[in-house]
C-alpha cells in the first residue's frame, strides 16, 4: 500500500486560507477606512456649509438690525412731524376760529343792537352794547345760544339810559367761545 502524506497540503491550505483571511481583513479594514474617511469628509463639508450659512445669516441679521434702526428713526421722525402738523392744525383752527366766530356773531346781531365792546380772555368773552329795548336783547341772547361758537350765554346787567329824546338799554353779557368743534 502506498501512503501519501497529506499533512503538508493541509498546512499549505491552512497557510493559504490564513493569507486569504488576512488579505480579506486588510481589504475590509481599508474599505472601512475609506468609508469612514468619506463619511468624515462629507460631514466636514456639511459643517463648512453650515458655518457659511451661519455667517450669511449673521450678516443678514446685522443688515436687518440696521434697517430696524432706520425704521425706528423714521418712526421717531414721523411722530415728531405729526406733532408739528398737529401744532400747525391747532394754529390754523386758532387763526380761522376767531374769524368765523366774528362772522357768526355779525350774522346773529339783530338790527337794533349795537356792540360797543367785545373782549376775550382765554375762552371767555364779555360783550358790552346797547339795544332799543329788552325784547331785542332777549332775541340777541337766544341767537347767541343757537350759535355753535357761543356757549353758556349769561346776561349780567341791563341799564336804562337816555340821551336827549332817545331812550335805550345798555347791557353786559358773558359767554364761552368754542372754536374747535364749530369749525
Amino acid at each position: 500500500m502506498i501512503r501519501i502524506n497529506l499533512l503538508p497540503v493541509k498546512a499549505a491550505r491552512k497557510r493559504e486560507y490564513g493569507q486569504q483571511q488576512l488579505i480579506l481583513f486588510v481589504v475590509i479594514l481599508l474599505g472601512i477606512g475609506v468609508a469612514l474617511y468619506t463619511w468624515y469628509d462629507y460631514e466636514e463639508q456639511q459643517i463648512e456649509k453650515l458655518k457659511s450659512e451661519i455667517s450669511e445669516v449673521r450678516k443678514e441679521i446685522k443688515r436687518l438690525e440696521n434697517v430696524i434702526g432706520e425704521v425706528k428713526q423714521i418712526k421717531e421722525k414721523k411722530a415728531e412731524l405729526q406733532k408739528r402738523l398737529d401744532v400747525i392744525d391747532t394754529l390754523k383752527r386758532g387763526k380761522t376760529g376767531p374769524v368765523r366766530m366774528m362772522d357768526d356773531l355779525s350774522q346773529r346781531i339783530p338790527k337794533k343792537v349795537w356792540l360797543v365792546e367785545l373782549s376775550q380772555d382765554g375762552t371767555e368773552i364779555s360783550m358790552h352794547g346797547a339795544a332799543m329795548n329788552n325784547e331785542v336783547i332777549a332775541n340777541f341772547l337766544r341767537a347767541l345760544e343757537k350759535s355753535p361758537y357761543f356757549k353758556n350765554v349769561k346776561l349780567h346787567t341791563v341799564k336804562h339810559k337816555k340821551a336827549g329824546s332817545l331812550e335805550y338799554k345798555e347791557f353786559e353779557l358773558a359767554c364761552s367761545v368754542v372754536y374747535g368743534k364749530a369749525s
